[in-house]
Formats: structure tokens, C-alpha cells, sequence
């Protein structure tokens, strides 16, 4: 079988007698011998049949094509017979090639499987068909592109966009959009430092954006505030036996009012001299001694602080 084991093709009569490679060898049909080899679709392959007594070759032969299942003695559309002084044409098939299938591969690498088909085309003879499946990596790509203030509570993909482009290894890359929007924390701080003014003022803002341990951006705004301090003088007295009033001691307290704004209070400690005085108020005595019964001590506080002691004295002449 096959030229030129058999015979060149189209030259059947050049042959040599001496036939070495036997492919099928039958003997009175008690052996039934196969032989399998691969064939070129559209190409013919003469056979060279060696027989004593023979028939019918249909009778002696049958075939087995790729894809079927079931043995054909029916050689009519894959023998032809050419007389030796005819052609030997070759077949001329056109197998047309085409994309199967695409669907997504999430794979790192390229991978192709081979499924084959056959067909029988209108000039009656079978084509085998290769059907290539290339399963070719998709690289997604997450970028973010739009950065826009969001005033939410919580973080939320608002939009998606895709774009397909070929990358230059000449495999197609899915670039993925997604237009998320983050929620902006505000972080009040304020710096209060001595203002002698009569009002309360924001004399200057800045703003600061920072990014946290969770990974949102947070926006910090300082606010500088110019808040009036009221100073209330409070007084605390006690004796003093000097001859002076003077301040020997001063303390400072700040604190928060109703109205929201500090105060500072300020303590301050005067010694004002106390002035003894003495009262002595006579009244009849009818006794023959004279002695003093009583004696009474009233403590007053007078202007600038003063303190004068009043003492009564009572009499008996």
C-alpha cells in the first residue's frame, strides 16, 4: 500500500515482482489480519493487490475511517479505480479553519486542546477537520481614576467600566474601572490661646488630609478661635494685725461658664489692719467700790477693709 511500496502512482504496470512489503497477508480467509496507518486527507494512495483465485475485491477487503464506528465494505467513494493508461489525480479538498468557542479563562498560562471532525464533503469523500481550542490568559487590571469628595457614611462602588486592549505579547487584557466612593472623616481640632478682645472670632482654618490605619483618607480642620477671657477678682479677708494693707498672695483659675466660653479667676489675698478701739460708757453706781463687772468685744469691718474692735466698759463708782 502507498507509493511507491505498491507501484509509483498513475503506473500501475512499473512494478517489481518482487513483493517484500506485505502489509495484509489472508490466506483462504482463515486469518483475519488489520493494519492501521495514517492517512492525508485529499491524497490519493494506489494499492497493489496480490492475489490467486481471486474474485472480488470488495469481497476480500473492508475499512475502518477515523470517527467510525462500524466496518465499511463499500469502497465507492474511497477507491477509484484508474486503468493503467488513465490519470491518477490527486483529490483536491479545502478544509476551512474557524474559531470554535471563546470563553473566559482565569489561567495563568496559554493552553490548547485538539478535538477532530469529520465531515463528508459534496464531492463525496470524508474530510478529517482539526479543531484547535486556545485558552488564552485574561489579565484583569483594577485601577482607580476618579477621586471625588463623598459626603456618605459608608463606602460604596457607584460605577464600573471596561475597556478591552492588546497588550504588546499580543494578548488581550480586560481593564477593569470601578469608581468608588469613600466616606470623608472630619476631625475637628481646636487651639484656644489668650484673647483680649470683647468677641468671639475664627481668625484662621487649616485643613490637613491624612490617611488612617483603615485605610480611608480623613480630612483634619483646625480652627483657630479668639474667645474674650472675663477676669473676675474675688477677695478673701482675714485678720491682719499689721499697720498696712497690702497683697501677699495671688492665685489664677480657669474655668468654663454656662455660655460655653473660660474665664479666668483670679484670687487675690490682702492683709488689711485691724483698729482696736476702745468704748467705755458710764452709768450710775450705787456701790462704795469701784470695779469692773464686764467686758464686751464687737469686731466691724470698715471702710477699705478695716477691721475696728469696740469694747465696752462698765463702771462702778
Amino acid at each position: 500500500m502507498g507509493n511507491p511500496t505498491a507501484f509509483s502512482c498513475c503506473n500501475s504496470q512499473v512494478y517489481s515482482t518482487n513483493v517484500s512489503d506485505i502489509k495484509i497477508n489472508a490466506v483462504i480467509s482463515l486469518t483475519s489480519n488489520t493494519y492501521t496507518t495514517t492517512l492525508t486527507a485529499g491524497v490519493s494512495y494506489p494499492i497493489r493487490v496480490v492475489a490467486a483465485g481471486l474474485t472480488s475485491i470488495v469481497g476480500l477487503f473492508s475499512y475502518k475511517g477515523p470517527g467510525m464506528i462500524f466496518t465499511s465494505s463499500n469502497f465507492g467513494s474511497l477507491v477509484s479505480w484508474y486503468s493503467d493508461t488513465g490519470s491518477c489525480p490527486k483529490i483536491q479538498t479545502t478544509i476551512t479553519g474557524g474559531v470554535a468557542g471563546t470563553k473566559v479563562w482565569s489561567g495563568t498560562k496559554t493552553s490548547t486542546s485538539t478535538s477532530t471532525i469529520l465531515a463528508t464533503g459534496t464531492d463525496g469523500h470524508v474530510t478529517e477537520t482539526d479543531v484547535y481550542y486556545v485558552l488564552t490568559p485574561t489579565t484583569v487590571t483594577l485601577r482607580s481614576s476618579v477621586l471625588t469628595p463623598w459626603g456618605g457614611s459608608q463606602t460604596s462602588t457607584y460605577s464600573t467600566s471596561f475597556t478591552t486592549l492588546t497588550g504588546a505579547d499580543g494578548i488581550k487584557t480586560v481593564e477593569t474601572v470601578y469608581y468608588v466612593e469613600t466616606p470623608i472623616v472630619n476631625v475637628l481640632s481646636t487651639t484656644i490661646q489668650p484673647w483680649s478682645g470683647s468677641e468671639t472670632s475664627t481668625y484662621s482654618t487649616s485643613f490637613t488630609t491624612f490617611t488612617g490605619s483603615d485605610g480611608k483618607e480623613t480630612v483634619e480642620t483646625v480652627y483657630y478661635v479668639e474667645t474674650p477671657i472675663v477676669n473676675v477678682v474675688s477677695t478673701t479677708v482675714q485678720p491682719w494685725s499689721g499697720s498696712e494693707t497690702s497683697t501677699y498672695l495671688t492665685s489664677l483659675a480657669t474655668s468654663t461658664g454656662e455660655d460655653g466660653k473660660e474665664t479666668v479667676e483670679t484670687v487675690y489675698y490682702v492683709e488689711t489692719p485691724i483698729v482696736n478701739v476702745v468704748s467705755t460708757t458710764v452709768q450710775p453706781w450705787s456701790g462704795s467700790e469701784t470695779s469692773t463687772y464686764s467686758t464686751s468685744s464687737l469686731l466691724t469691718t470698715m471702710a477699705r477693709k478695716r477691721w475696728k474692735l469696740y469694747t465696752t466698759w462698765r463702771l462702778r463708782s
